[in-house]
């Protein structure tokens, strides 16, 4: 990235200091403000699995508030909802997604799907403009979702996880949104959780995570009310939190953000001298009846990095795993059974 002089600008820090900058804490400002909600809404940088830890962070809190549904952009019409495997849905097969989905499953939550499951545009292909396809996608969604969690006498408690803009509330004359159109297909209006604008290094907007690490030098998820973020030229309008993730730290050079509760730590994984392994990863006991499930089920973590013949991989204490080495063809070379 560019480097940003004004950010070792003494007197540009100070101009924000004395502004006075309003935060709180996300997990409980969250949960205050969702207990009498139908609806929230979460958005995700695909690329980015640190917004999918803090919602895996929350759930169960959210579960003991009432909610009933998680409705997840990535969910497959045709995939397994009753387990976690390949087949659930496309961003699932990710560690942290499948998290998402594992800790959702335990906690008693009903998966929901509601992406479009037509491709855009196909009704009437030649005439069919991107912004058309665009807008057939967010009504499709939004007619889903509301399909399938309401009731006869209104509809379930339901988290939403869905990418980016999906969720905003308000946009420009050219877009409008899935959570727009849910709103107006239902009567009601969503609760949205902004995740990605303050993450670091987001080429739509450089500064801010910069910027508030140098204001809060915290290592914490925070947020913000949106008129507090109007300094930083975002619209106070589109969403009802906004969430501060600090830059990202590391141990043992794992994300410390793989810690999404008080009953994951990282273990340190041995690796035999006598192999090579280029991926390292680990599997819940429970869910590998064969190798064949090897090929199916997600791994809880995974990396690549090695040092000094050893991975640390974030587990859940207590639990037991199938620890997996690959080489570079992706052949299971060794296999041994660890407790997190």
């Amino acid at each position: 990235m560019a480097t940003f002089p004004q950010l070792n600008d003494t007197a540009y820090i100070n101009k924000f200091k004395r502004q006075k900058i309003y935060y709180f804490s996300a997990k409980k400002f969250i949960l205050q403000n969702a207990i009498d909600k139908q609806i929230v809404m979460f958005n995700e940088g695909h690329d980015r699995p640190q917004t999918r830890a803090f919602l895996v962070s929350i759930l169960s809190d959210l579960k003991n508030q009432g909610f009933e549904c998680l409705a997840m952009e990535t969910l497959s019409e045709i995939g397994n909802l009753e387990e976690l495997d390949t087949t659930t849905g496309f961003y699932t097969q990710e560690p942290m997604a499948g998290e998402v989905v594992r800790e959702g499953l335990r906690l008693g939550f009903e998966l929901v799907p509601y992406e479009q499951f037509e491709r855009p545009g196909n009704a009437n292909k030649s005439n069919s403009s991107k912004n058309n396809k665009i807008d057939e996608r967010e009504v499709a969604q939004a007619r889903n979702l509301y399909n399938r969690i309401k009731t006869s006498s209104g509809i379930k408690k339901t988290i939403v996880l869905a990418g980016y803009g999906h969720i905003a509330k308000t946009y420009d004359s050219t877009f409008t949104s899935m959570a727009m159109y849910f709103k107006k297909y239902s009567g009601i209006t969503p609760f949205c959780v902004e995740q990605t604008l303050l993450l670091e290094d987001m080429k739509s907007s450089p500064y801010a995570n910069k910027l508030l690490t140098i204001l809060l030098n915290k290592d914490s998820v925070f947020a913000f009310m949106p008129k507090d973020l109007l300094k930083f030229g975002f619209d106070s309008t589109a969403y009802d939190i906004f969430l501060y993730n600090p830059p990202t730290s590391y141990l043992h050079n794992r994300p410390n953000w793989l810690i999404t509760s008080s009953d994951k730590n990282f273990v340190k994984i041995e690796i035999p001298k006598s192999i090579k392994p280029v991926f390292v990863q680990a599997y819940v006991c429970d869910e590998i009846k064969s190798d064949e499930d090897y090929k199916l089920k997600i791994p809880i973590d995974q990396t690549f990095y090695s040092e000094n013949n050893k991975v640390w991989l974030s587990l859940r204490r207590g639990k037991k795993y199938n620890i997996i080495y690959r080489d570079e063809k992706n052949k299971i070379i060794f296999k041994k059974v660890v407790l997190g």
